[in-house]
């Protein structure tokens, strides 16, 4: 395999259109409107001196999660070693926390009670379908599910991060979802052995869901959940 031209600049003109979507999801147009979203600079630095364009920095955030063993892939890409990639990979992840951090636990300009009330309305008409127009409304706004992603396993401390469950190494975490199909709420990453109680417990979702989630009528809305969240969200089912 080629090595990686330490000097070369990466940009993303030299991708086609087809090597953006398998590398990143998105086309070159979706990717410049997300830079331009998400107020990312143009020029940027990590804490080891390394420069870089802000889109080479979004590209890299992006490539990095698409699969197992893309370092190699990623160092001909962008023409960067192992180390610098990763140095930009993790500041990039330091950037969107710092700046957008606040939208991950709920985004109180867009969660508002009509549009809360709305997402009842989507779900009611869906179930509606399914039961012959004949039910009461259900008052729920948006699911909420558990979720592992498999890590490496550790050099110490191995069972920690075990999942008897998933048969791997794993970190777990919950989301929050609403019909529009945006993820409106993600738990920190927890160990492999916590439970999905656990995991509720020690987010800031329960309080979260006492404050906001409200109809514009004032009667409390809820979240539907699988069976593992039967005891610890009762007051919101």
């Amino acid at each position: 395999m080629e090595r990686p031209r330490q000097g070369d600049q990466f940009t993303l003109d030299q991708r086609s259109e087809r090597q953006c979507k398998e590398e990143t999801r998105f086309t070159k147009t979706e990717l410049r409107r997300i830079q331009t979203l998400l107020r990312i600079p143009d020029m940027m630095q990590t804490y080891g001196g390394d420069h870089f364009t802000g889109i080479e920095g979004l590209c890299i955030l992006l490539y990095r999660p698409t699969g197992p063993l893309v370092y190699r892939r990623m160092q001909n890409t962008f023409h960067r070693d192992r180390g610098t990639t990763t140095r930009i990979f993790s500041c990039m992840l330091e950037w969107l926390d710092d700046h957008w951090s606040g939208i991950l636990d709920w985004d109180q300009d867009r969660l508002t009670p009509n549009r809360l009330q709305a997402f009842v309305h989507a779900i009611d008409a869906r179930s509606l379908q399914g039961h012959g127009g004949d039910m009461t409304s259900l008052d729920v706004f948006g699911f909420i599910n558990g979720a592992s992603r498999q890590v490496c396993r550790l050099a110490y401390e191995q069972r920690a991060v075990y999942s008897s469950y998933d048969n791997a190494h794993v970190q777990r975490y919950h989301v929050l979802i609403t019909p529009d199909g945006i993820i409106v709420h993600v738990s920190r990453p927890q160990a492999g052995t916590c439970s999905d109680a656990t995991i509720f417990a020690d987010s800031t979702l329960h309080t979260w869901l006492e404050r906001s989630a409200w109809a514009s009528d004032g009667h409390p809305l809820k979240v539907l959940g699988d069976t593992a969240y039967a005891c610890i969200l009762l007051a919101y089912l």
